[in-house]
């Protein structure tokens, strides 16, 4: 009988499994499905089914199914020397199943190429890889993290005024989250002055990002303007 552990999918995949061709025996066939591995422990609260989380590290981890009915797992900077479960966790189902395992060396490094020998062709659920009980990681993937700006770099953004703060001077757009302040030094095209910045109106700035994160507008434009003079240089085109 398979070890099965209780988990909850936290990330769903569909893959199907379809009967090989002759011409396919060779290799091991087209990739079906290719997912990174994410440390359990960094995805917050997960609710009482992955109870206990394991902590074990991870320098880098990836999982790949293949057409020929296999399952390649490969984990770099894992705990050395130990013994990981890879499981299946079917979508809907209050448990996993173990497929296999993969071996680290000293280096916390290894990999396994395991069967699939369940009959089904459709599946859907996550893969999970658990050690002394506790799921240490799950397939899926980590976003790279969005980068600030920074003082003084410049910037340009077009779209729709959302609000006008009359006392600081300042508004805000409504597909961004800054807050664009104007001085005496800001200039104005098709537009006469502050007073004609009103929500809704469309405006392209240009301006400098400052240290708390707020722009300076150096110039404001009028889209409606730009518009007229697109349309003006494509008449005398």
């Amino acid at each position: 009988m398979r070890n099965r552990i209780s988990v909850t999918p936290a990330v769903l995949l569909l893959i199907a499994l379809t009967p090989l061709r002759a011409d396919e025996e060779h290799g091991r066939g087209e990739k079906l499905l290719s997912s990174g591995l994410v440390r359990v422990s960094e995805l917050g609260s997960l609710g009482a089914p992955f109870s206990p989380v394991g902590t074990d590290p991870l320098g880098k981890g990836q999982l790949e199914v293949h057409r020929k009915r296999q399952v390649e797992v490969d984990l770099r900077g894992a705990s050395p020397s130990a013994s990981y479960d890879i499981l299946f966790c079917k979508a809907g189902a209050a448990s996993c199943a173990t497929l296999g395992k993969v071996e680290t060396n000293s280096d916390g490094d290894g990999e396994a190429r395991i069967e699939i020998a369940a009959p089904e062709n459709a599946w859907a659920g996550v893969f999970a890889v658990s050690r002394g009980g506790s799921v240490q990681y799950l397939s899926g993937f980590r976003l790279p993290a969005i980068m600030a700006q920074s003082a003084g770099t410049r910037i340009g953004i077009e779209g729709t005024i959302a609000s006008v703060d009359a006392t600081k001077k300042s508004f805000k757009l409504t597909n961004a989250p800054l807050e664009i302040f104007v001085d005496g030094a800001t200039e104005f095209e098709g537009l006469a002055n502050f007073g004609e910045l009103k929500a809704g109106v469309e405006v392209e700035v240009a301006g400098l990002m400052r240290a708390d994160g707020t722009v300076l507008a150096a110039k404001i434009e009028s889209e409606g303007d730009r518009r007229k003079g697109r349309k003006r240089d494509r008449d005398e085109e």
